[in-house]
C-alpha cells in the first residue's frame, strides 16, 4: 500500500518513504507510464535557464550519468566515475543544434581515440575533393584538388604537394636546335623537378629518323620551364615535333 503524507507539502511513497524534498518515491522492479488513447509525454519543468531539469542515473545511489537541461537551456549528457567529478560528454545548443563536449573533437588537429569527428574538421565524399588550403601546416580545405587549364593539368594535395603535366607541347627545331617554353598551369612554391619525353608516334615528327639523335636540356622556375632540344641530321634541316609530354613535381606550399 502507498503511504501518504498529508502535511504541507503532500508526499507519497510507494514501498518507500517520501519526504519534503523527494515528495514522490517508488521502490519497485519496474514503473510504467502509458497513454490514454494516444500519445504520452513526460514533462520535467524547471524555473529558469540557470536551474536544472534532468534525469539522473545512479549506481548504488552514486550518480553515473545525467541527461537534461543542467544549469542551462542546452541539452547535455554528463557522466561521472564516482558521483562527484562530472564530465559534460555532449552538449547540444538549443539555437543552432550544434554539438560540443568532451566526446567531440576539440580542434581540427584533435585525433584523440574515441572522440566523434566534426563534419567541418573531417573528410568525406562531400569535401574530400575541392580547393586545397593550408594554415600553419594544417589542411583547411579539401584533400585533393584537380584542375585543367590551357597550359595543362594540375593535381594539388592537402600536404602541399603538386603535380603538373601536359602532352601538348610543340617545338620547331631550326638548324638542329629548338626551344619550347611550358608555363605551368599553377605556380610552384619552388622550382619543381621536371621530366620530358618525346612522342613515340612517328606521325608527330616531321622527320621520324631524327628520333634516334635527339638531346634535351632545360631550365625552370616556379612558373615555367624552358627546354632545349638538339637534333643531329645527316644534312642541316628543320624539324617539327608535336605532342611533347612533360611532368613537373614539387610543392605549392
Amino acid at each position: 500500500m502507498p503511504s501518504f503524507g498529508l502535511g504541507t507539502p503532500v508526499t507519497m511513497g510507494v514501498n518507500a518513504a517520501a519526504d519534503d524534498h523527494t515528495r514522490l518515491v517508488v521502490a519497485a522492479n519496474a514503473s510504467a507510464l502509458s497513454h490514454d488513447g494516444g500519445d504520452h509525454r513526460l514533462t520535467i519543468n524547471k524555473a529558469g535557464p540557470g536551474d536544472t531539469a534532468s534525469l539522473c542515473l545512479q549506481s548504488d545511489w552514486s550518480g553515473r550519468a545525467e541527461i537534461g537541461l543542467a544549469g542551462s537551456d542546452a541539452l547535455s549528457v554528463k557522466v561521472s566515475p564516482d558521483g562527484t567529478a562530472w564530465t559534460e560528454a555532449l552538449r547540444i545548443d538549443p539555437g543552432d543544434a550544434s554539438v560540443s563536449g568532451a566526446a567531440i573533437q576539440q580542434n581540427p588537429g584533435d585525433t584523440t581515440p574515441g572522440r566523434l569527428m566534426r563534419a567541418d574538421w573531417g573528410y568525406g565524399p562531400g569535401n574530400a575533393v575541392g580547393a586545397v588550403a593550408l594554415a600553419d601546416g594544417q589542411p583547411t580545405g579539401a584533400l585533393i584538388e584537380r584542375d585543367e587549364t590551357p597550359q595543362g593539368h594540375v593535381l594539388r594535395f592537402a600536404d602541399g604537394s603538386q603535380v603538373c603535366w601536359t602532352d601538348a607541347l610543340d617545338m620547331d627545331v631550326i638548324g638542329e636546335l629548338g626551344d619550347v617554353v611550358w608555363s605551368f598551369p599553377r605556380p610552384f612554391a619552388a622550382a619543381p623537378a621536371v621530366t620530358m619525353s618525346l612522342p613515340l608516334d612517328p606521325a608527330r615528327w616531321s622527320d621520324a629518323s631524327a628520333r634516334r639523335a635527339v638531346a634535351m636540356s632545360g631550365t625552370g622556375s616556379v612558373t615555367s620551364l624552358e627546354a632545349h632540344i638538339g637534333a643531329v641530321f645527316a644534312t642541316a634541316q628543320n624539324l617539327q615535333i608535336d605532342g611533347i609530354h612533360a611532368v613537373a613535381v614539387g610543392r605549392w606550399a
